[in-house]
């Protein structure tokens, strides 16, 4: 899980993620790793995921879910390069939806690589120079704006904020179902909230506690979903990722790799426990 730290110096990241190590015995993990200054970026969380598919002789048929936000307009780009043909399903939060997932799954699409991707904003505060998280420059107009924008209403309910939206009866609330998915895990974001020195502190550690703790929500989610495929006879072996793109707009974006299992025979496996 993305974890700690963002360092008070200038410009200077301290993070926590997941990378593909090879062990003496030529066998491969994915463990715990500290980024300091330079993260990895997509092609390195992609190449990855290849790198496992070929290990396991599984097709790079992707399907990914990933947040609608214009910012990671690039990131689309990238998913394209590198996977080509991908069944993707760009939606808020992002949420997972059984529908996608199965359709996914089925033949004519057959997908066997599943990735589900967050996002969340860095930005410098020019008072202090701190880099926090929770905001982004937009490239539209160079404002800051909240990110990811469905999170932050959930943080805002969290902490008691009256919300008077209203959905048809047509449309689909994603906005309210991530904050039930999330709703189990409030009293540890206010914890994490707190922990913050000061406002600016507390949104930065609880957007970055909430959003990827929707991206495990979510993964765990389709775990159920192709799980439920497989004993309906659709077994054939699986990958699932989860991750957090961190936008900037000024500087280049990091993808941080958070989950990462496989699914085979009705068995789910921890790749972060599981050596392959």
């Amino acid at each position: 899980m993305l974890t700690e730290n963002i360092s008070q110096s200038a410009d200077i990241t301290k993070i926590l993620g997941l990378e593909l190590k090879k062990s003496d015995d030529g066998k491969l993990i994915f463990a715990l790793h500290e980024y300091m200054g330079k993260e990895p970026d997509t092609k390195f969380f992609y190449l990855s995921i290849k790198r496992v598919a070929e290990k396991f002789g599984i097709p790079v048929n992707v399907a990914s879910f990933m947040c609608s936000d214009e910012e990671n307009g690039l990131e689309r780009v990238k998913r394209a390069f590198y996977f080509s043909k991908v069944f993707a399903t760009d939606v808020i939060g992002p949420a997972i939806l059984s529908q996608h997932s199965t359709v996914a799954n089925n033949a004519g699409h057959s997908s066997h690589i599943f990735v589900v991707n967050g996002h969340i904003g860095m930005y410098k505060n020019e008072s202090d120079g701190r880099l926090l998280y929770g905001k982004l420059e937009s490239e539209r107009d160079g404002l800051l704006r909240p990110t990811c924008g469905a999170i932050n209403h959930v943080m805002s309910r969290f902490l008691g904020e009256e919300h008077s939206e209203s959905v048809p009866d047509w449309d689909v609330d994603f906005i309210g179902k991530i904050e039930h998915s999330l709703a189990p895990y409030k009293q540890e974001f206010l914890h994490e909230y707190s922990k913050g020195k000061d406002e600016l502190d507390k949104i930065s550690s609880g957007i970055k506690y909430l959003t990827t703790k929707n991206v495990e929500v979510q993964i765990k989610r389709l775990l159920q979903v192709l799980g439920h495929a497989d004993s309906n006879g659709n077994n054939a072996p699986k990958l699932i990722f989860g991750g957090v793109t961190i936008n900037r707009y000024k500087y280049s974006d990091t993808a941080i790799m958070t989950q990462a299992y496989l699914l085979k025979d009705g068995n789910i496996f921890d790749l972060t426990k599981v050596p392959i």
